[in-house]
């Protein structure tokens, strides 16, 4: 029987001696297989733990699917009981639970997901102090809606001028709802008279004769368009007649109404009052055309 030695390795070619009389291979293999044994249970004793530990897992319910099932009702009570400093430390919190939430019941992202907080850039540098700053167009739309409109203001009108009253402007219809400013205008005509008679100041007897004088001016004017609209009336009711009876309507010209107006007007004066208008109206058209003549006349060479 051979017997071997085996040195300890040092190098790649250790040296081998082999002994009579020992057999050292078959404690060798025993040794192996005592080995290989003690892996195997230690193998065995590892799968059976690892297979306990996912048993437990499998019965435990995972953390996100507890908190999934949580009403948002009940998180946001939770929430509420907490301090505020807490609360704001929460609110990462509560944002993954909606997600997970959103994920099982299949609801879309973009409901309840907040965008990102994006950092706003610094406004661009200007060229100088004094030209004008770049402002953002883009705005925050007001969260305040207006749900019932409120009752417009009422604004004060005046009845002379608003069509709604009647519709369309009548001037008779107007001279007779205000017939009583004339009555006033009169009164207002008698205090400057008196007025202008007692004072001494001349500053203030020129304006007040001035203020006297345009009053009486649109007193003459206004007293002229009733004179006129009452020849036009007479006129339209005579045509009216004449029209029943057949006759064919005709529009007087503005010229052939004024000159009605100056001979029903000549009609009622005496033969010295109408001499006296007629001088007065001669001698004011011939101020005009001496107006209109030029103050030399070039000679014929």
């Amino acid at each position: 029987m051979q017997v071997r030695r085996v040195k300890p390795q040092l190098r790649d070619d250790s040296d081998v001696e082999e002994y009579p009389g020992t057999d050292f291979g078959a404690a060798q293999s025993d040794e192996d297989e005592r080995m290989s044994n003690a892996a195997s249970d230690e193998r065995s004793a590892d799968d059976t733990e690892q297979e306990e530990e996912e048993e437990a897992a499998a019965e435990k319910p995972s953390a996100h699917t507890t908190i999934s099932k949580i009403s948002f009702a009940t998180l946001a009570r939770a929430q509420a009981l907490l301090p505020k400093d807490k609360q704001k430390s929460n609110t990462s919190t509560s944002l993954t639970i909606t997600k997970s939430q959103q994920q099982q019941r299949g609801t879309p992202k973009n409901i309840l997901a907040r965008p990102p907080s994006e950092k706003k850039a610094p406004p661009p540098s200007r060229a100088s102090k004094n030209a004008p700053q770049e402002i953002s167009s883009k705005r925050a739309v007001t969260r305040k809606r207006e749900v019932v409109e409120a009752p417009p203001i009422p604004k004060a009108r005046d009845p002379r001028f608003d069509p709604a009253v009647n519709g369309r402007y009548d001037e008779r219809q107007f001279r007779k709802n205000f017939a009583f400013l004339d009555d006033y205008r009169n009164d207002e005509m008698r205090l400057l008279k008196e007025e202008l008679r007692k004072t001494k100041d001349e500053r203030k007897t020129e304006q007040l004769s001035k203020k006297l004088i345009s009053m009486e001016s649109r007193k003459q004017t206004q007293q002229n368009k009733d004179r006129v609209e009452e020849v036009r009336r007479e006129y339209i009711r005579k045509e009216r007649e004449l029209v029943k009876q057949g006759k064919t309507p005709y529009h007087p010209k503005k010229s052939e109404i004024k000159k009605m107006v100056l001979e029903k007007q000549f009609s009622k004066m005496s033969e010295k009052q109408a001499e006296r208008v007629i001088a007065r109206k001669q001698k004011r058209k011939a101020q005009k055309e001496r107006k209109k003549m030029p103050w030399e006349r070039r000679e014929v060479s």
